[in-house]
């Protein structure tokens, strides 16, 4: 139908860490859930809950979410424009144009082939790409219906240098190298842990950013599929999927 996906493999906003200018992304009081985009529940901010223990683990560094002060969660929301159209063009080449094609096509459900596809794709194939870049992403799929797709994405954790090195390359990489091994020589609290607790909202702005335009871009690019896709932070997802079902009448 399209030929193998690859999303962007370079973070181009790995910016200056830490800068002053940008406020940090503030914290959802949310729950995160896999399943169908929900309204979040209240919860209190004093209460201890499992969250609080969970860790996130990555190369040279480990730490809660409680302690990097924000969610790192988003979804992306797919609406399939033009499925139809692929599936009719990809039977004809099988089949020819003869009436067995015809028929073939039209009985087949376009959206649900087609999602599908995507879903097996982009659920396999990004968190795979964003790995080599020393990313550790979940990226699944939490909702397939008719012409609608939902992806919930969460960044779990960096590896700091090898990210740098992959989105700024080798030299920087390098000098970004000797900066960590300054910090663990001078004592300095935190070191790596705080740069990566740093960096990590910054690395979720940028994802929802790019993937929500070059995965789009890169569908209609390779096979022609044209599709609208939209990110969404936890606390908005409940409100935004509601209303786009609606819109699309998939709900009387």
């Amino acid at each position: 139908m399209f030929s193998k996906f690859s999303c962007c493999r370079t973070i181009d906003d790995v910016e200056s860490f830490g800068s002053k200018e940008e406020a940090p992304i503030e914290p959802q009081k949310e729950t995160e859930s896999s399943d169908l985009p929900s309204k979040p529940e209240s919860e209190s901010s004093n209460s201890t809950t499992a969250v609080e223990k969970t860790e996130i683990k990555s190369k040279g560094s480990t730490m809660s979410k409680e302690a990097l002060g924000t969610n790192l969660s988003f979804y992306l929301n797919f609406v399939i424009l033009n499925a139809s159209d692929i599936v009719k063009k990809t039977v004809k080449k099988k089949l020819g144009p003869g009436l067995l094609g015809m028929v073939a096509g039209a009985a087949i459900n376009a959206d649900s082939k087609v999602s599908a596809t995507i879903a097996e794709k982009l659920s396999t194939q990004i968190p795979i790409t964003t790995k080599e870049m020393g990313l550790d992403l979940t990226f699944e799929t939490v909702f397939r219906e008719g012409p609608v797709l939902v992806f919930k994405a969460t960044v779990n954790g960096a590896e700091p240098i090898k990210l740098v090195t992959s989105a700024k390359g080798k030299e920087a990489g390098e000098h970004f190298k000797k900066i960590v091994a300054a910090l663990d020589v001078l004592g300095v609290e935190g070191g790596i842990k705080n740069i990566e607790g740093q960096m990590l909202p910054k690395i979720k702005q940028t994802l929802m950013e790019k993937l929500s335009s070059k995965i789009p871009e890169k569908m209609e690019e390779e096979g022609g599929l044209k599709v609208k896709c939209t990110s969404v932070e936890p606390g908005d997802q409940g409100d935004f999927f509601f209303s786009l079902i609606k819109e699309l009448k998939m709900v009387k």
